[in-house]
Parts: structure tokens; C-alpha cells; sequence
């Protein structure tokens, strides 16, 4: 008795060990499960913050106004914040397998190029400034030439149809006879109007350098500006002599505006270098969040990795214990019916019912 006793007994012990290492286990594997799940999704929340600072650099690029600058300048620099913070929690919450070393060094290779980028969009929008307040000068100029030559031209004009209808002019430039003046002042008439005609050439040719895309294009547009104002100097010489040195003096503003280191043209050389620096620049961002972007994914490849063979683990050891329990449990109900069958079926209630039979046959 003692002994089926101590049978049954042993495999319900062995039935509850199993259950507790299957407890145990399946802990384990749910500890790391949750040791690896936080920096899964640092790691998203990683991914999603360079993807959003990806969105913006190129607006910030396109900008040209300094308020517009300096609320994408601050959004950048709250996500690059975000950015850096999910790096040192995922570094501090992190196991030590996970690899973020290359994900610090394109962090800072990223936070690096967008100063950059950010700086030469300052020295972009200094330039078009510069640009735009030459273009108003040169329309400026124009507009003073204008005036200056429209009253010029209406006196010449009253004065060849006087002529040439052979009447007395005006005191003004000389009184003398019409006839004798006329050839005279339709020359000059003809110069003026050609002075006329090359400052309005001259001025679309600077508006056209500070538009121009091209480089080849600029030169081409100096060299030809070069020759427009020769040629403007050239036909000053031929103008009245008291609007001569009023002329030379607003072509002296075109010449100031179109030749030396401060000028349109290479004004607009710098602003052309910048933009072309700035998507160069760009470009290098994209590159770079990209690789951010494979370097977290490789990261959350390694977490998934973990974290399936943490369940993987889990779900087997379950398995093997519930077929361990199983078979214990069998065990243990083949033990019990063996023990009922062979030690109390035919031991004991063989005696006790031989026992009564002899008890009976006494007492009859």
C-alpha cells in the first residue's frame, strides 16, 4: 500500500515539476519578448523621425522668405531633437547585440548636413536679396533715363515738325532758322530715340542675368551687355551736350550694376552655386536618410529576429511540456488502474471476501 501510495504520489510531483519549468520557460521567453519589443519600436519611431526630416529638407531648400526659413529651420531642428532622443533611449533600453553604432554615425553625419544645408540657405537668401534690390536698381535707372530722355524727345519732335514746317522754334536749344536746323535735328532726334532703344536693350539684358539658369548663359549675357554699353557710351558722345553728362551719369549706374565683383551677373553666379550646392547637399541628406532608413530596418530585422525565436521558443517548450504532462498524467492513471486492479481487485478484496466466507461459514 505504501508503496502505490508513494508511486502516485511521485508522478503527480513529477507532473507539477513539469508544469513549473514550463512556467519558467515560457518567463524567460516572455522577458526577452519584452526586453526586445521596446526597441522594435524605438527603432519605428526612429525611421518614422528621418522620414519626416527627409519630407521637410527639400522645402526648406525651395524657401525664399526668411519667416518661411525660420519655421522650417525650427520644425528640422525639433525632429533632428526627436531624432537624437530616440537614439539614446534606443541605446539605453537596447541590448548591447543590437548594432547602433552605424546608426550614430549617420545620425550625426545627418544633423551635420542639415546645418549645412541650412547655412547655405541663409547665404542663398542674402543673395537673392542682393539680386532682387540690383534688378530694382537697374529698373530704377530705367525709369530716371526714361524721364530723362521722354521730355528731350517731345521738345525734338515739336521742333522737326516746326521745322519742317518751316516756322520760327522756340528759344530752346538755339533760335535759328527751321531750315537751316532741320537735318540737324532730325539727327539728333534719330540719336536720341537709338539711345533710347539701347538702354531698354541694356536693361532687358540685366533683367535676363538676373533670371538666367545657366551659367554659359550669363557669360553670353555679359559679353553682350559689354557691347550694349559701349555702344551706349559711343551714342552719349552724339547727344545734346546739356543732356550728355545727365545721360552718362545714369549710364555710369547701369555700368556700376553690370561690371565689378558686386555685380548682377555675379551676384546671380553666386545664387546659381548656392542652389546647385544646396541639392547637391540634398541629395546627400536623401542618401543618407536612406541608409538610416536600411540600418533601422536591419534593426527591427534583428529585434523581429529575437522576438520570433523568443516566441518560437515559447511555443515549444509549452508543446513539450504539454506532452510531458500528458504523459505523466497517463502514467499516472495507468499506475492508479494497475495498482486497483492487481494489488486491491485481487489482493486485498481476495482476502477480505475469503475472510467473509469463513466468517459467514463460522457463524452459520
Amino acid at each position: 500500500m505504501l508503496l502505490a501510495l508513494l508511486s502516485i504520489t511521485l508522478f503527480a510531483v513529477l507532473s507539477a515539476a513539469a508544469g513549473i519549468h514550463a512556467f519558467r520557460a515560457v518567463g524567460e521567453r516572455l522577458d526577452v519578448i519584452d526586453r526586445r519589443v521596446p526597441p522594435t519600436v524605438a527603432a519605428l519611431e526612429l525611421s518614422r523621425s528621418a522620414e519626416r526630416i527627409i519630407a521637410a529638407a527639400p522645402a526648406l531648400l525651395a524657401v525664399n522668405d526668411r519667416a518661411r526659413r525660420d519655421e522650417l529651420k525650427a520644425a528640422l531642428a525639433y525632429e533632428v531633437a526627436q531624432l537624437n532622443e530616440r537614439l539614446l533611449a534606443l541605446r539605453s533600453d537596447g541590448p548591447q547585440a543590437l548594432p547602433l553604432a552605424p546608426i550614430d554615425t549617420l545620425v550625426g553625419s545627418l544633423t551635420a548636413r542639415l546645418q549645412e544645408l541650412d547655412g547655405l540657405v541663409a547665404r542663398r537668401l542674402e543673395t537673392n536679396d542682393r539680386v532682387a534690390a540690383l534688378r530694382r536698381r537697374v529698373f530704377d535707372t530705367n525709369a530716371e533715363i526714361q524721364r530723362l530722355l521722354g521730355p528731350w524727345l517731345d521738345v525734338l519732335d515739336s521742333q522737326v515738325v516746326r521745322a519742317s514746317q518751316d516756322v520760327q522754334p522756340a528759344a530752346w536749344p538755339e533760335a535759328e532758322p527751321a531750315g537751316h536746323n532741320l537735318p540737324s535735328l532730325i539727327a539728333l532726334q534719330r540719336l536720341t530715340q537709338s539711345a533710347q532703344r539701347q538702354v531698354g536693350a541694356a536693361v532687358d539684358l540685366l533683367a535676363e542675368v538676373s533670371t538666367a539658369e545657366q551659367l554659359r548663359r550669363i557669360d553670353v549675357l555679359e559679353f553682350q551687355l559689354g557691347l550694349a554699353l559701349r555702344e551706349l557710351v559711343q551714342t552719349a558722345a552724339g547727344l545734346d551736350p546739356r543732356l550728355r553728362p545727365l545721360f552718362l551719369e545714369q549710364v555710369g549706374h547701369l555700368r556700376r550694376i553690370s561690371d565689378g565683383p558686386s555685380a548682377l551677373a555675379e551676384a546671380r553666379r553666386q545664387e546659381i552655386a548656392l542652389q546647385r550646392a544646396g541639392s547637391e547637399t540634398l541629395a546627400a541628406i536623401s542618401d543618407l536618410s536612406n541608409q538610416l532608413s536600411a540600418q533601422v530596418d536591419r534593426l527591427g530585422r534583428v529585434a523581429r529576429s529575437e522576438v520570433g525565436d523568443a516566441v518560437r521558443d515559447a511555443l515549444s517548450v509549452q508543446q513539450a511540456s504539454t506532452r510531458t504532462m500528458a504523459t505523466l498524467v497517463s502514467l499516472s492513471l495507468l499506475t492508479s488502474a494497475l495498482i486497483a486492479w492487481l494489488y486491491v481487485g485481487r489482493n486485498i478484496l481476495r482476502r477480505l471476501s475469503s475472510l467473509s466466507d469463513r466468517m459467514l461459514a463460522i457463524a452459520s
